[in-house]
């Protein structure tokens, strides 16, 4: 999981305090996860459960279980990422 600015950690109980006080303001796409962009509610969920376990910031979270937290299994998030990864090679050899 990862902000949309490249390089930037948001700090899990400072992003919770934040939507605290700005329950009006929608997440949308301020996470992505392997490329997608991660609804308000996926995030909510996020947060909350980084905080409950002691995860300081959103690249502390082990991938398996961002991908149980917003409904995707371990199996898909795999795939998601290798499929990436390959373009990604394909692309720097050309």
């Amino acid at each position: 999981m990862s902000t949309q600015a490249t390089g930037m950690r948001t700090n899990m109980k400072g992003f919770l305090r934040w939507m605290k006080r700005n329950p009006r303001k929608r997440t949308d796409g301020y996470f992505t996860f392997a490329g997608k962009a991660l609804s308000h509610e996926q995030v909510k969920k996020i947060v909350d459960y980084a905080v409950k376990n002691g995860y300081e910031t959103d690249a502390d979270i082990p991938g398996d279980e961002v991908a149980k937290i917003i409904g995707r299994d371990k199996t898909t998030y795999k795939e998601i990422d290798i499929d990436f990864n390959e373009k990604e090679d394909e692309e720097c050899t050309k």
